[in-house]
């Protein structure tokens, strides 16, 4: 059986998006993705927080720059990536990163929150895919048909996660 590398995460900007261009001029693009998990245990409400780094690359890091801003609510698509680097202190450290195929920017745009900044324009596309795909953007990812061979309209909250 093939392996798969495939990521869905959903969590809130930590702070704003840090973005550069590469020797080449290619825009690269990282942000820290918080997701929590609750829970009771023995009557007391337990919180865990889990903090990913995401990278994303070309246009939709541009994108991602300039729209989201610490506590922005985001799903990612994307797959894991581990690389390896020398640090200041010549030791060798690796870093887990999620590289993003895919953006989607959650919840109503405010000039009081999260969101793009007071100082960006505002987007039409909540969507950010990579700029290689020129067909429109939907906020919707599209699904499967179903099993019998008739289209069944499938919601994203039917999804028990």
């Amino acid at each position: 059986m093939a392996s798969t590398n495939k990521v869905f995460i959903k969590g809130n900007l930590g702070r704003d998006p840090e973005l550069r261009n590469t020797q080449n001029g290619r825009s690269v693009c990282w942000f820290s993705l918080a997701t929590n998990e609750k829970w009771t245990q023995d009557g007391e409400r337990i919180q865990h927080t889990e903090w990913h780094r995401v990278v994303a690359f070309g246009r939709q890091a541009e994108v991602a720059q300039r729209y989201l801003a610490k506590g922005s609510d985001v799903i990612v698509w994307g797959r894991i990536r581990t690389r390896k680097f020398t640090d200041q202190d010549d030791a060798e450290r690796s870093i887990t990163e999620i590289h993003a195929d895919e953006l989607e920017f959650i919840g109503a745009r405010r000039s009081d929150g999260p969101g793009p900044r007071q100082d960006r324009e505002p987007s039409t596309s909540r969507r950010s895919r990579p700029s290689s795909r020129s067909q429109p953007q939907s906020t919707r990812r599209p699904q499967p048909a179903a099993a019998s061979g008739e289209d069944e309209e499938f919601f994203e909250d039917d999804v028990p996660f």
